[in-house]
């Protein structure tokens, strides 16, 4: 893999596990506050400006114009971050730590209520396959590209006239858009160590 100086700096910035939990939260869409983000992540709201403002020099954040003048909200600039340069051991070793933080937040949580139809767990999948780095290359930029169609087809409005399925009618014969979800998506191409390790 290419070393990207501006990608290792990035992948540097967001090993801090402070700065990967404000993330997160930013990753889904949420605007926060300063002060907000520090109670998230535990830290203090001078210490967490500080990670914000580097993270935003990155161009991984930005300031979002405050409705009423006062302390200004936060958002991502994207929904997610993909990582192909090959990082150092200290970069990947907290990376991986962060992500494995990530999994477990995700798993962790409780199953939904009675009558909450949310899925629970969603789904998962492991693999071991053989393959050359040409051949997990291909795998990352299919899999990438199929989490790519799904974002966009999710992010952009349903049209007025959209096919509703004929499951999705109330009791009253008005059509009801389907129900989305919120799903967390992590993809991981890690190499196994070689055997006996």
């Amino acid at each position: 893999m290419a070393t990207d100086p501006r990608e290792l700096e990035r992948m540097r910035a967001i090993g801090h596990p402070a700065r990967w939990r404000v993330l997160e939260v930013l990753w889904s869409g949420r605007e926060l506050t300063a002060t907000q983000a520090a109670q998230i992540a535990g830290a203090t709201p001078s210490a967490m400006s500080y990670h914000l403002r580097h993270l935003a020099r990155l161009g991984m954040v930005e300031r979002v114009v405050s409705p009423d003048g006062r302390e200004r909200p936060w958002r991502a600039t994207s929904a997610g971050r993909e990582m192909t340069t090959q990082p150092g051991a200290a970069e990947g070793t907290a990376m991986m730590r962060n992500l494995v933080a990530s999994v477990s937040r995700a798993i962790a949580l409780p199953p939904p209520p009675p009558g909450d139809d949310r899925p629970w767990p969603a789904s998962w999948s492991r693999a071991a396959l053989r393959l050359t780095r040409e051949e997990a290359r291909e795998l990352h930029r299919r899999i990438r590209g199929l989490i790519d169609e799904f974002e966009e087809r999710t992010a952009a409005p349903e049209p007025e006239d959209a096919d509703v399925p004929a499951d999705a009618v109330d009791g009253g014969g008005r059509e009801e858009a389907p129900r989305r979800f919120g799903y967390e998506t992590f993809w991981i191409l890690g190499a196994q160590p070689p055997a006996g390790d």
